[in-house]
């Protein structure tokens, strides 16, 4: 095993943090599902003081930084990006998923692995998932942190890489022993059917029977921990038309089909709302609401949006944004040098820190409600001071259709985690 020399710890943890850290030395293998602000990074690095091991946290590329800055933040431990080989000096090494094929050496030497925002290992068919697993059996960490608070981004079958994950440790019952393939899983925790372009996981059925799976080594604790300010939610109504286009595409979505127009159609839905948004954001920081985050699920928007609200100190951080630029704004935003941000939900939905506003605008909404619960917590969570307000512009509709959409999703996932 590899041992730290010296680690200490510098913040303070609340009591549902040192349950957490208790459970992971406890169990060796814990997958942390608690709401997202209420401090998983610090739990986990409070974690590998106590156990003073080597560890790896595996993550996305834009959360590269903010790793280096939490552990410089809360710790006294060495943190290093993974770079062109493992430097042995280095107690925490911090690997991207996109360079998991050039790190073995790390996970090779390493005993505790973080796997933040977790859900980026929900497709069995992608390349990092592949990798991620590979390393998996080869080295078998003796401790195990899966991270994300959408463990479930949108169906059940996003929960299968995990349980695979957990049956190669110490977990029990193992998934693998009743179920060996994807398929078994499907057929027991799901509806499959035939579609269009193959078969279709929808729904779930069994929930009892998968929650022993996933309860025993799972933890999730509420936004309530932290006692946070109040939050509320309300809708802004643009216009109120019809949009066929739109709803047959997001019935396709939510069918497992595929329809062309999908994008088009929703960019178009999007982009028609967004001088409205932007005079709704401008009317707000004359009120002296600022700062204030708007999200997007597209480029166009925030690009008409960054016109409209020209007086002001506006930035977008989109996927074309560079990391360091990225890192920039938020501190800017953070700090009160900037009066909006608009981000589209790929690039800021996790992550981030975005205490600084306690209101958020969604021009639109994604179809895929994790993406949806991400973001709405960059600004409602640990360290906010002052009630929050989320704001939806609701433009037809299938607007609303698509909110109460992901809100029944919501509940059903709610079932398998609870």
């Amino acid at each position: 095993m590899k041992f730290i020399s010296s680690s200490v710890l510098k913040s303070t943890l609340l009591p549902h943090q040192i349950c957490t850290v208790d459970e992971v030395i406890a169990k060796k293998y814990l997958g942390d599902f608690s709401t997202m602000g209420t401090g998983k990074s610090l739990s986990a690095l409070a974690t590998v003081c106590k156990l003073r091991i080597k560890a790896v946290v595996v993550c996305p590329p834009f959360l590269v930084q903010n790793w280096l800055n939490e552990v410089s933040k809360h710790t006294t431990l060495i943190a290093t990006p993974h770079l062109l080989k493992w430097d042995s000096s280095s107690d925490i090494t911090i690997v991207p998923y996109t360079q998991l094929d050039k790190a073995e050496e790390v996970f090779k030497n390493c005993t505790f692995w973080i796997a933040d925002e977790s859900q980026y290992l929900k497709n069995m068919n992608a390349k990092r998932t592949m990798r991620f697993h590979a390393l998996f059996y080869k080295y078998s960490p003796e401790y195990f942190m899966a991270l994300t608070g959408t463990p479930l981004k949108n169906r059940i079958p996003e929960i299968y890489p995990l349980l695979l994950l957990w049956s190669h440790g110490p977990c029990t019952p193992k998934i693998t022993d009743k179920y060996r393939s994807f398929y078994t899983f499907c057929c027991r925790f799901t509806n499959v059917s035939q579609g269009t372009y193959g078969l279709s996981y929808t729904g779930m059925k069994n929930v009892e029977e998968l929650r022993t799976y996933i309860k025993p080594y799972s933890i999730k604790h509420e936004a309530s921990v932290l006692d946070l300010p109040e939050l509320s939610e309300s809708s802004v109504v643009v216009s109120y038309k019809e949009n066929v286009e739109l709803e047959r595409a997001f019935n396709a979505f939510t069918s497992g089909s595929k329809f062309t127009a999908e994008i088009t159609v929703k960019v178009q839905s999007a982009t028609t709302k967004a001088t409205f948004t932007g005079a709704y954001v401008s009317e707000a920081l004359e009120s002296e609401e600022g700062p204030i985050v708007v999200f997007s699920d597209h480029r166009k928007p925030l690009d008409i949006l960054e016109l409209e609200l020209s007086n002001y100190r506006v930035r977008q951080i989109t996927g074309d944004v560079s990391m360091a630029k990225r890192q920039e704004s938020i501190d800017m935003f953070n700090n009160n040098q900037l009066d909006v941000l608009l981000l589209t939900y790929g690039a800021g939905s996790t992550g981030i820190n975005l205490t600084a506003s306690n209101l958020m605008v969604l021009n639109d909404i994604p179809w895929t409600l994790s993406e949806l619960e991400q973001a709405k917590k960059r600004s409602h969570r640990m360290g906010q001071k002052r009630a929050c307000r989320i704001v939806h512009i609701i433009g037809s509709s299938v607007d609303e259709l698509i909110l109460k959409s992901l809100t029944a999703k919501a509940k059903v996932i709610e079932k398998v985690l609870k």
